[in-house]
């Protein structure tokens, strides 16, 4: 049973490597717009607040100022995903799904041979170029038997560095994002390093991640940043999580059985998590109940079988079959409830603790 500290190890190189593919003339152009002074550094400064004190105030706003002559054109866009039961394209709900499309796009020089363009995931299109004669831009590719479709409508707004308003710096904003994700993980707001060390709390691990902000002042723009510490459910398959961490078993070797005193006691941790499993040629995502049922072999299902044989001619033999199934449902849809080997599961990815009472809040650094 691989260990939790390769599977991260491993997470963490892929995740690396895909991301490094990131456009570089889009973080030339967000190191062009977006300047700082000379003395302006990114360590927090302490500034004395009288001569007959010797406290501090350490601020986390840093000026900034934006080359001139810079125009931001902003393009209305949808992605969407053709549904054959429907017979029509639907917009796509997974913004790492449109984010992914979208950026295949860029790359490749799709939209436009010489623009230098950005995504905010959402229903914008950035560029520096104004390419509204070639207006709506249709384009549709089909991958692995899905098709998707991006259409870019009309030019919506325009706005420039040279007359800062909350529109501009919006823009900038979401360039400056699309940058940092070469290097950080975005999770909301917050970006986490892909390579970052990761401590220990309990059961979880502790990533420190940080929130910026561009601002508005009357002293001119700032840049604000914040830390926090998150936690998180390590990158790890569902069995090592259990018998190393929640069970504590990390020096003895798995024997493919728990007991019932074991089972009681994960219960309650596995209430509610993300899991995703492969059992065919793609992943599934589902949301544990806390809940198990029977055995594999045990659990009949269609033409008079069993689920350890249903996952033997799936091609995935069970290794553990004395380990009672997990009860839990699809993503979406908790009104049905599947039967789920736990070795056949993984924790979802950057998937955040849910917070309760019991636990002690992580304190800033």
């Amino acid at each position: 049973m691989a260990t939790i500290n390769e599977k991260v190890s491993q997470k963490s190189k892929q995740s690396e490597t895909t991301h490094k593919s990131m456009d570089q003339q889009t973080k030339a152009l967000a190191s062009l717009a977006l300047t700082t002074p000379n003395e302006q550094s990114t360590t927090s400064k302490c500034i004395p607040t009288t001569e007959d004190t010797d406290d501090v105030i350490y601020t986390n706003h840093f000026p900034c100022s934006f080359v001139r002559d810079f125009t931001f054109y902003q393009y209305d866009a949808i992605v969407e995903e053709y549904h054959e039961k429907q017979n029509k394209y639907i917009n796509v709900s997974s913004r790492e799904k449109r984010r992914q499309f979208v950026s295949d796009l860029f790359l490749a020089k799709t939209i436009h041979q010489t623009a230098v363009c950005w995504y905010d995931e959402g229903s914008c299109i950035y560029s520096t170029t104004d390419f509204q004669d070639k207006l709506p831009f249709v384009y549709e590719n089909e991958e692995q038997r899905y098709r998707y479709r991006l259409t870019i409508k009309s030019l919506s707004a325009t706005s420039s560095t040279n007359d800062l308003d909350q529109s501009s710096i919006r823009i900038i904003e979401t360039l400056i994002k699309q940058v940092l994700k070469e290097q950080f993980k975005s999770i909301g707001s917050v970006f986490y390093r892909w390579d970052a060390e990761v401590d220990r709390d309990g059961f979880y691990d502790l990533l420190t991640g940080f929130k910026q902000a561009l601002c508005l002042t009357e002293s001119g723009p700032t840049l604000n940043l914040d830390t926090t510490i998150t936690r998180f459910y390590p990158h790890s398959d569902l069995l090592p999580f259990i018998w190393e961490r929640v069970l504590m078993q990390a020096e003895r070797p798995f024997r493919g059985q728990l007991t019932d005193r074991q089972y009681d006691q994960i219960s309650s941790c596995l209430r509610d998590v993300e899991v995703t499993t492969v059992q065919s040629d793609h992943q599934k995502k589902y949301v544990l109940t806390g809940r198990f049922s029977d055995l594999p072999g045990n659990i009949p299902i269609q033409n008079q079988r069993n689920l350890l044989d249903y996952y033997k001619d799936l091609g995935f033999p069970l290794r553990y079959p004395q380990l009672h199934c997990l009860q839990a449902y699809p993503l979406g849809n908790p009104q049905r409830l599947d039967d789920l080997p736990i070795e056949l599961c993984s924790l979802r990815e950057w998937q955040q603790v849910k917070e309760d009472e019991s636990m002690k809040p992580v304190p800033a650094p």
